[in-house]
This record gives C-alpha cells, sequence and structure tokens, in this order.
C-alpha cells in the first residue's frame, strides 16, 4: 500500500485516483481534524473558502492592521457554517478547504488508534 506523508504526496495520490493509500504522521492527525469539512454543503465549502482567502490575502496589504477584521470575518463565516477554527487550519494544513471538501466526497476514512494513521478507500 501506498503510504502518504506530505501535502505534496497526498495531492499526487487524489490526481493519481488511486483506490487506496494510507496517510501517516501529523498530516493523518490534520485529516482527522478536517473531517467536519466533509459535512458541509458544496456551496457552504466555497464560501468559507472565498472568506477564508480574502481574510488571509488582506494580511501582507495592510502590513497586518487587518487582522483584527480578518478575525471579525473569519468569525462570521464560521458562524453559519459550525465549523471551528481549528478545522479551517487542519483543511488548510493539507491544501486548503476546498482541497479537503472534495478529498472527504471521494474517500472513505478509516482511522487508526492515536490519529496517527489514516487509511483512504475511494468510494
Amino acid at each position: 500500500m501506498i503510504v502518504v506523508r506530505t501535502k505534496e504526496e497526498l495531492k499526487q495520490a487524489r490526481k493519481k485516483k488511486l483506490t487506496e493509500f494510507e496517510v501517516r504522521g501529523k498530516l493523518a492527525g490534520s485529516l482527522v481534524k478536517a473531517q467536519k469539512i466533509s459535512k458541509l454543503s458544496k456551496g457552504a465549502a466555497i464560501g468559507l473558502a472565498g472568506a477564508a482567502g480574502a481574510a488571509v490575502a488582506a494580511i501582507p496589504v495592510t502590513g497586518g492592521t487587518s487582522l483584527g477584521a480578518t478575525a471579525l470575518i473569519g468569525s462570521a463565516a464560521l458562524a453559519g457554517t459550525g465549523v471551528s477554527t481549528g478545522v479551517i487550519i487542519a483543511a488548510m494544513s493539507i491544501g486548503g478547504i476546498l482541497v479537503a471538501y472534495a478529498l472527504f466526497k471521494d474517500y472513505d476514512l478509516e482511522i487508526s488508534v492515536g490519529d496517527t494513521k489514516v487509511k483512504m478507500k475511494r468510494k
């Protein structure tokens, strides 16, 4: 079985449409935390990704002064979805909200003890 440990390896596994692979280490923990993304509707996932992207994009332009507004935008976006900030961070660490959403729609997860190993099987 193919073992995936990095975001880039995960991207390649998805691109190749592997029927089965295993994710290990920190990336596996992020997958487990990001699972709530799969409960969102497609529209909510797109909206949340847009809000998160806009908030992050504003930080360099304003020299960090937009961080307060970013928090407000993020809070407003999260309020309608029932998704915590930790879930958003986990989703971003595996490639982004929409990547996580697509991954969970295409694969079933089998989580092993300690959240350090996740077996992915194409639906």
